[in-house]
């Protein structure tokens, strides 16, 4: 019989693009045995032309590991690892569609994540400054307590900076107190930015709302014509592990190894867990 079948459980389809299998596909296994994709070599390829490199399963962030690339020449031949250089980062349209809908269905479907604090800082900061611009240039009252502006898209924004204001602090109240202290802060200046990321690490946030409603999610929304959920943008900034998590920080943000494996650093990422005792969501409600 054939008993081909993707991480979502769909017999015999791409996990990825949902389309059939080949007679030869791409098998991958979690080290633990528990999870299991199979792509089809052209998913594989459309991936790697997007990334200018072969990528591993199942986050598709870390360069492909030894023991695939000896599937893939085994199965297809040496020369199917050769990547063409006039098409580099050009995936079509559906695939990066399907790609990006693959990501949202993972988050989906795990219960449990680790958040990169680089990324999360970084919404936070972005969502932190559009918060004090909107507030400096009168589309928000001095208070916080309402919104300005006379036409719908003035409100919307408001609505939406208000939101920004909630991902960045935790509290708008935090977010009140803060304008209080800097009310014509400069965020373009380097001091201030290293000041207000030094107060935004020590500040508890709602980490659901950073995810989905921050400055940088919205910004992709719009960008996107609000065809693709955030759920796809919150999936770029999570995985499933403290080891996935590392090699994140590694691969994508170059931290070296060597500082990564320091107890001090180790205790700090098991912090950005979103539901442990003392993770992301319990040190917010802690907090409040």
């Amino acid at each position: 019989g054939d008993d081909r079948s993707d991480l979502n459980g769909e017999k015999g389809q791409d996990a990825i693009t949902g389309d059939l299998l080949q007679l030869d596909y791409v098998v991958w296994r979690s080290p633990d045995g528990s999870t299991v994709m199979r792509m089809n070599i052209s998913t594989m390829r459309k991936i790697a032309l997007g990334a200018g490199q072969w990528k591993q399963p199942p986050h598709f962030r870390a360069p492909m590991e030894d023991n695939l690339r000896r599937q893939i020449v085994r199965k297809w031949g040496e020369r199917s690892l050769t990547l063409p250089t006039d098409n580099i980062g050009q995936p079509d349209a559906r695939f990066q569609d399907d790609f990006e809908r693959y990501h949202a269905r993972k988050l989906s479907h795990i219960h449990n994540l680790f958040c990169c604090p680089i990324c999360m800082l970084w919404l936070r900061l972005d969502s932190a400054a559009e918060a004090q611009r909107c507030a400096e240039s009168g589309l928000l009252d001095a208070n916080i307590d309402g919104r300005f502006g006379q036409s719908d898209a003035d409100e919307l924004r408001a609505y939406q900076v208000l939101e920004a204001a909630d991902a960045a602090w935790g509290d708008r109240e935090v977010f009140r107190s803060q304008l209080a202290k800097q009310p014509n802060g400069d965020m373009q200046d380097e001091e201030a930015e290293e000041a207000m990321c030094g107060e935004l690490l020590e500040t508890p946030c709602e980490p659901l709302t950073v995810l989905y409603f921050s400055t940088p999610v919205r910004d992709w929304e719009r960008d996107n014509l609000f065809t693709l959920p955030p759920e796809v943008a919150a999936a770029q900034c999570t995985v499933r592990t403290l080891a996935q998590l590392r090699a994140h920080l590694t691969s994508t943000h170059k931290l070296p190894k060597t500082v990564l494996r320091a107890p001090l650093v180790n205790e700090r990422l098991k912090q950005y867990q979103l539901r442990q005792q003392d993770g992301l969501v319990m040190r917010w409600v802690h907090a409040r």
